[in-house]
């Protein structure tokens, strides 16, 4: 069975990790909690990775850490994280579609300045990732236009849904198959 499957494969990676620290065992680990809803023992695999030599070269377990991070709304640790990335692994448009949710959410709005006028490449047709980022971000910009320091999630709603209608995105980050508000679909945090 594919629990059995599972036991297996977890026992082998653990063994591997003893014998041989190593990313690829803790990466599977981290996977396995993390598809389990084991969301504290994935994090610990993630970090365990990190500390073995040559995982920040590695964009694939960076990539998908941070969003595993972004799930997690673990933002503070996103940033920290993508600060100390080097620029080549920074410059991955996947790392850095994870490192603008941080920033959203803890308001670096210098670097989704920069993040917006900035060719997207790893966009695929019908993806929202960079509007949903746009419309909260002009949802941000709005509140604090009028005075709305730090706008509680309803608020913020409201301010993203009026945001559809005042805000549209240039046409090199929009990606969506509709653009119609009654239709939208939004990725899921």
């Amino acid at each position: 069975s594919d629990e059995e499957k599972t036991k297996e494969a977890r026992k082998i990676w653990i063994k591997a990790n003893e014998l041989c620290p190593n990313i690829i065992s803790l990466r599977n680990l981290a996977f396995l909690e993390d598809r389990a809803e084991n969301f504290d023992e994935a994090e610990k695999y993630y970090d365990q990775a990190l500390e073995i030599e040559g995982a920040y070269e590695d964009f694939a377990l960076i990539s998908e850490y941070l969003i595993f991070l972004t799930r997690q709304k673990k933002f503070e640790k996103l940033w920290g994280l993508f600060s100390e990335l080097s620029d080549t692994l920074k410059d991955v448009d996947r790392i850095k579609i994870s490192a603008a949710r941080a920033a959203i959410r803890l308001g670096h709005t210098d670097y989704l300045e920069k993040f917006f006028s900035e060719e997207h490449y790893d966009i695929r047709e019908g993806e929202v990732s960079l509007t949903d980022i746009w419309f909260e971000f002009c949802a941000l910009k709005m509140a604090k236009e009028r005075g709305i320091e730090s706008p509680d999630r309803d608020t913020l709603e409201a301010l993203i849904d009026e945001a559809w209608d005042t805000c549209p995105p240039d046409k090199s980050i929009d990606f969506r198959m509709s653009d119609n508000k009654k239709n939208r679909y939004r990725v899921s945090e």
